[in-house]
């Protein structure tokens, strides 16, 4: 496993990841595409871990919203095939 810094490239196979772990139907891969284009004052620091060169993980870490509802809870996005081993 490689954890690396997320590449524009990734953005697809991130999205596909994220729809696979939360079982939805794109909803937190659109928010995560929102997050990255919102304007902040920090720009998001986003990695990816990778297994045999495919993503197998994502972490993005953003800028805080002070009026952020008080509901809103981290979340890290592991693969389903590997939420039961070492990276999760």
């Amino acid at each position: 496993m490689l954890i690396r810094a997320e590449q524009a490239a990734d953005a697809a196979a991130i999205g596909e990841l994220q729809t696979a772990a939360f079982g939805d139907d794109g909803l937190v891969s659109r928010l995560v595409a929102t997050l990255r284009a919102v304007p902040a004052a920090l720009p998001p620091l986003s990695f990816v871990a990778t297994v045999d060169e495919v993503p197998a993980g994502h972490v993005m870490l953003t800028a805080s919203r002070l009026d952020a509802p008080a509901r809103l809870a981290d979340v890290y996005v592991l693969s389903p095939g590997c939420q039961a081993t070492s990276p999760g």
